[in-house]
């Protein structure tokens, strides 16, 4: 099945709607400072683009009691460009919460911002203070073991002294046995 010629008519149309929307996009321009591409430029703009048609008294009165014809058609082409100015909608009270949102919510996030710089420090903190804490618990487990190994050798040293002194004692009695002996066997005896 092969593709028709597309309509004459249709042709005019798509030419209509460029030239509509290629002279909107200047007019938006120079009204509202609003740069947009003439194929973006949406004919019946909606309420989320901030912009309304004003009507103009000379337009807002019916100019076609029927059907309009070819001719009439022009007419009313030829009066679009001037007729049909464009404004910024007005402001509503959902725009002026919206802005009052939008407000909340920088603030927000500039405290959300501060409040993540704040933890940071505190987990900055935490995590040397936990450093320290290993550090200082390994450094009592050393110092536990070097005290139990000197209590070990202080033991030890205690039951040598505790054996020297014994064999002191018992030296210190066999010498007075052998200076008794020694008496005993003496010259003048």
């Amino acid at each position: 099945m092969e593709k028709s010629e597309p309509k004459r008519g249709n042709i005019l149309r798509a030419e209509w709607r460029h030239k509509c929307r290629a002279a909107l996009a200047e007019h938006l321009s120079i009204a509202l400072g609003i740069s947009i591409e003439p194929e973006e430029v949406r004919l019946q703009p909606k309420v989320k683009d901030g912009i309304s048609d004003k009507s103009v008294e000379a337009v807002a009165q019916p100019e076609f009691a029927d059907a309009p014809s070819r001719s009439s058609v022009r007419i009313f082409y030829s009066r679009l460009p001037g007729d049909f100015p464009a404004e910024h909608t007005p402001r509503d009270d959902h725009s002026i919460a919206i802005g009052k949102l939008d407000a909340k919510i920088n603030e927000i996030q500039t405290e959300n911002e501060k409040l993540l710089v704040d933890l940071e420090q505190s987990q900055e903190a935490a995590q040397s203070k936990r450093l320290l804490y290993c550090q200082a618990e390994s450094r009592i487990q050393q110092l536990e073991l070097e005290l139990s190994t000197l209590r070990a050798e202080h033991m030890q040293l205690a039951s040598t002294n505790d054996q020297l002194n014994k064999r002191i004692e018992q030296s210190d009695d066999d010498l007075k046995k052998l200076w008794s002996v020694v008496y005993s066997l003496g010259p003048g005896r």
